[in-house]
């Protein structure tokens, strides 16, 4: 602490204005693939995909700093195991240099300025301090730190048996936890800190093995590899290092039990552990069979399972079904005087390695279920048959967690066994499915109910119904609202609200009034709050049909009822005047909401500013964007985005940037519409400079572009006339894994077409056809036009027959394209029959 407390921080050094030239060379080279180091990539389904670069780096801290708010809880999950958020995962980065500590230290300091200060912030610039530490370590110890007695001599009998190793590096030491870590190290080249920690107490305290041997192994997998870290840690872990505490010993039940602790409130990530606990003993005894009465190796018996680890049978009578048939042996073989056996030992002592080995793995079963009771984990009792209660959890957590499959299998194993759960359980089920849109499944379960209990109640139909409303099945919604009265089941206010909603939705607006007079004419259960969600419903609906006077009848009504109005109402009410530009009556009926004492969101502000940028009041609006922040109301993505846009389309570009840039110094990285704004209005302005320089800051706070970017920069290409570097761009797409749209081919077959390259401009209506993008008015357009230029009237009249047999909407402009050129050729034969046909067309 006395050392923290007399250093300093240096800050970062800032990116240069400008560059130098770059060095000139002819042939770069070119990175070499994965496939040419003779590795291959494999498909990993957890845990997290690291990407390399910068940008990367830089999205990961913003990700894990702002976006997802982790910092402050990073002391409390640090020792996790499972899943990409448990800790910063900046090693990578910083291993490879992508990424600076320091400018780590300024986050974390930016953050502790405006959001938190507490021990998990401390403990990320703490972690950053050890990892300074072990660089200086190994500026003092140099070479020693490779020695098998480390910097401090120390002289221990280390063994180097290959075997004992290989079944550590392999993840086949029968110590599931053991396993699973390094099965993921060799797998994703990552392993949790906790993890590594206990796999080397593993290697160096129970296996003795020398440590060095486990560093160059994780020197080989880690994507993470720093030598000071990597070394420093290991020689720390053996007992060889500048650590006080020399016997470092990690009980592996004991870790398993704190990492299931650690990693989850429920008990779902204990069942899990437990479950591949069963499964590696399942392999292990499945294996130990296999290679015995097989008299072949662990290898054989995985390339006769197609490498599967999971196709290994479970129980004997599996394990005699699938191995049965091809090794059969008899009593002859077993014990003729040509045994095959290694070493010609006695089947006996064979059987008896197996009884110890198979004993040896029920014990580490039972040490584990005992270590589990000792963490007090409560879960002794988890079965099959565990109790009501808990079981149900289970069915909600999962629910929560988008288990659905999982949740609807464990509700049908029990209800085999006689357990019938109750509404509750039921209905979270129902709201999982709708969720989903997976109606189909929600209407089995809605009728298993039916039939076999317990019987839907109101809640379990309002949840289908609004299943049903969201992929505005209306008639559905209807049929439902039918089924509930012939069962029974009266409808409340929600169902009612619902039913409002979808009519309004669909258009419905009278049947959606009817349903509403009953609502309000309902004495029974009726709430101010009831009636002004179900009229504050309708009134949007009339607002969004254009239906103003039915929509301010509406309000009226509920103002004449004395209704208790709140702040949701009076934003559709000032959402509607703005959506039909009468913005002087939104802003009267914001100034008589703040009167009434109801306080303005930033919803309400939202919608002033668009609607102030759709009728071109830019300056009204930035004042109100202004005096947000000044009453306590943050500007979101929403209200930069409205005034950003309409700036953009005004062509008002620098104050749009300037807005930009005010979002990325308050740590709110803008989504890619507003990037694209931006760029696509400096296009259109002829800063090519600025609009490639927004792109990659674009890049640098980890967004990345998409198909819309890319055709904002080939636009400004074209319209410059650098179509090379046009087409440069519609090769980069590929990169970022995007693939040109109508909108990239029209751009580039105009400007085709444009340079008298009619060719090519085929060539490119053949490539979009070849990759499935269907040609609209707009591609046959431009080809018209480039063949006119050209004068290939039979080719361009050629097109526009083909225009009209596809069923294509046309406008007038191929029309006046093709009587521009004939005029000018002087034949008025051929202009007369194109007026008549483009006349007849427009009748029709």
């Amino acid at each position: 602490m006395a050392v923290e407390a007399k250093s300093t921080i240096r800050g970062c050094v800032r990116i240069p204005k400008s560059l130098g030239p770059p060095p000139s060379i002819d042939d770069w080279g070119s990175i070499p693939s994965v496939d040419q180091f003779g590795l291959h990539l494999q498909n990993v389904s957890k845990g997290m995909k690291f990407i390399g670069g910068e940008s990367a780096a830089l999205s990961r801290v913003h990700e894990y700093f702002w976006k997802k708010d982790l910092l402050k809880i990073y002391k409390d999950t640090r020792n996790g195991m499972l899943g990409p958020d448990y800790s910063t995962k900046f090693s990578t980065w910083l291993g490879s240099g992508s990424l600076s500590p320091r400018f780590i230290h300024e986050e974390v300091k930016r953050y502790e300025s405006e959001r938190l200060a507490n021990n998990s912030t401390y403990w990320v610039l703490f972690e950053l301090i050890w990892r300074d530490y072990f660089r200086f370590l190994s500026i003092k110890y140099g070479n020693s730190l490779f020695h098998l007695g480390g910097p401090r001599k120390v002289e221990l009998r280390w063994s180097q048996d290959k075997n004992l190793f290989e079944s550590w590096r392999d993840g086949h030491t029968g110590y599931p936890l053991i396993d699973a870590n390094m099965i993921e190290l060799s797998t994703t080249g990552f392993m949790s800190n906790r993890g590594r920690q206990i796999v080397c107490s593993f290697l160096v305290r129970d296996m003795g093995i020398d440590w060095r041997m486990g560093a160059e192994w994780f020197e080989t997998c880690l994507l993470d590899y720093d030598p000071c870290s990597n070394y420093g840690n290991w020689t720390y872990g053996a007992g060889v290092g500048n650590d006080p505490r020399e016997d470092r010993y990690f009980s592996n039940p004991k870790q398993l039990a704190i990492a299931c602790g650690e990693s989850s409130p429920s008990h779902l990530v204990l069942l899990g552990f437990v479950n591949r606990t069963l499964d590696s003993i399942k392999r292990n005894i499945a294996q130990i069979f296999a290679n015995v009465f097989c008299s072949q190796t662990n290898n054989a018996v995985d390339a006769r399972t197609c490498g599967n680890a999971d196709l290994l049978p479970f129980k004997l009578e599996d394990f005699m079904t699938k191995f049965g048939e091809k090794y059969q042996l008899s009593a002859e073989d077993w014990f003729s005087e040509n045994k095959n056996l290694n070493d010609k030992q006695d089947p006996h002592a064979v059987f008896n390695v197996l009884d110890v080995m198979l004993k040896d793995n029920l014990e580490r079963l039972k040490m584990m279920r005992e270590s589990i009771s000792l963490a007090n984990m409560n879960c002794q009792r988890w079965t099959f048959e565990a109790n009501y209660l808990e079981t149900a959890e289970i069915i909600k957590d999962l629910c929560l967690y988008g288990k659905l499959g999982t949740a609807l299998w464990l509700r049908r194993k029990l209800m085999q066994k006689g357990v019938v759960f109750d509404v509750f359980t039921h209905n979270y089920l129902m709201n999982g499915l709708c969720k989903t849109g997976d109606l189909d499944k929600a209407d089995e379960l809605i009728k298993e109910m039916s039939e076999q209990g317990p019987s839907p109640n109101c809640a379990t139909y309002n949840t289908f119904i609004n299943g049903y409303c969201l992929i505005n099945n209306v008639d559905k919604v209807l049929d439902l609202f039918s089924t509930m009265a012939n069962k029974g089941i009266k409808p409340n206010r929600v169902t009612c609200n619902i039913l409002v909603h979808a009519l309004c939705k669909k258009g419905h607006l009278e049947d959606a009034k009817k349903h509403l007079e009953e609502i309000l004419d309902d004495d029974n259960d009726k709430t101010a709050s009831d009636k002004i969600i179900s009229s504050t419903i309708l009134m949007d609906g009339y607002f969004k049909n254009g239906k103003m006077v039915q929509a301010k009848s509406v309000w009226d009504n509920v103002v004449q009822m004395d209704t208790q109005v709140d702040v949701v109402a009076y934003n559709v009410l000032i959402n509607g005047f703005c959506s039909s530009q009468e913005i002087h009556l939104a802003f009267g009926y914001f100034c008589e909401m703040i009167k009434r004492g109801l306080l303005p969101d930033v919803f309400t502000y939202n919608t002033l500013i668009s609607g102030l940028c759709k009728i071109g009041k830019f300056d009204e609006a930035s004042y109100i964007h202004g005096i947000m922040s000044k009453i306590g109301i943050i500007p979101d993505q929403m209200s930069y985005k409205s005034l950003i846009q309409g700036l953009c389309i005004n062509g008002v570009v620098v104050r749009a940037n300037e807005l930009l840039l005010g979002m990325l110094e308050k740590s709110m990285v803008p989504e890619p519409l507003i990037w694209n704004l931006i760029i696509d209005c400096y296009g259109r302005c002829g800063n090519l400079g600025k609009a490639f320089s927004t792109k990659n800051q674009m890049l640098i706070y980890g967004v990345k572009p998409n198909v819309y970017t890319y055709n904002a920069l080939i636009y400004a290409q074209v319209k410059e006339g650098n179509i090379t570097n046009a087409v440069s761009l519609k090769q980069e797409m590929h990169s970022y894994g995007l693939l040109p749209d109508v909108v990239t081919y029209n751009l580039l077959i105009g400007a085709a077409c444009n340079s008298q390259n009619i060719e090519w401009a085929l060539h490119l209506l053949d490539e979009m056809l070849m990759l499935g993008c269907e040609p609209d008015i707009i591609t046959y357009t431009e080809l018209i036009r480039g063949h006119c230029i050209k004068d290939n009237m039979k080719e361009a009249e050629e097109l526009l027959r083909k225009m009209h047999n596809s069923g294509m909407p046309i406008d007038d402009v191929p029309y006046k394209i093709l009587v521009k050129k004939y005029c000018k050729m002087r034949k008025p034969d051929k202009v007369f029959d194109l007026y008549y046909k483009w006349m007849e067309r427009k009748r029709a």
